[in-house]
């Protein structure tokens, strides 16, 4: 699932990376394209969590609700409702209400916004490579309602020990998030 906080710390950035490629460095039908959004599709579905004789339509409610997309998505009415006809948030995380207004909370951004994760993302993945050249590689996983260490292929290399000490996230609301990424901007954190 999609969170502005984990973008923040670095992680979930692979398919931010591909969305501000393509969008600065397209090319041909790709050139001066404007991102509609990065989108995240569930790719499980828990059946067992429906009791054994459930109704179709209860079956098709949580069939829908499994595969419902979490992530970014621009904040223009057509382009939404080129991604989902009818804007009902079936399967996109914002919908339109009554009044025409969208309703999506942090999943929708403007330009604006979007060039301040670019230039966000750009500064971590320098911070990253500096780290890397400079061979600061010490294990420090994020803390996680499930250590990532339980999946990982590497976890018998790194030297990780349960219990030492783990990344903690921070945890942003929408607003305050671009708030931080503003001052990154004001302060010269940022890479254009």
């Amino acid at each position: 699932s999609f969170a502005l906080s984990d973008l923040y710390s670095g992680l979930n950035l692979q398919m931010l990376l591909y969305l501000f490629s393509i969008w600065k460095k397209g090319t041909g039908r790709y050139a001066g394209v404007t991102p509609a959004g990065v989108l995240y599709l569930p790719s499980g579905y828990a059946e067992g969590a429906l009791p054994r004789h459930a109704a179709d339509e209860e079956i098709e409610k949580a069939r829908i609700e499994a595969h419902r997309m979490s992530g970014l998505v621009l904040q223009e009415t057509a382009v939404l409702q080129a991604m989902e006809a009818g804007m009902q948030g079936v399967f996109l995380p914002v919908k339109q209400n009554a009044k025409g207004e969208l309703v999506g909370g942090d999943s929708l951004y403007g330009m604006e916004q979007l060039g301040q994760l670019y230039r966000h993302a750009m500064k971590l993945l320098e911070d990253m490579y500096r780290s890397l050249r400079e061979g600061k590689v010490a294990p420090l996983p994020a803390a996680k309602t499930i250590m990532p260490c339980v999946y990982c292929d590497y976890r018998s290399v790194c030297g990780y020990e349960e219990g030492a000490p783990a990344r903690v996230l921070p945890k942003f609301k929408k607003d305050e998030f671009y708030r931080i990424l503003r001052e990154e901007v004001r302060h010269g954190d940022t890479v254009d």
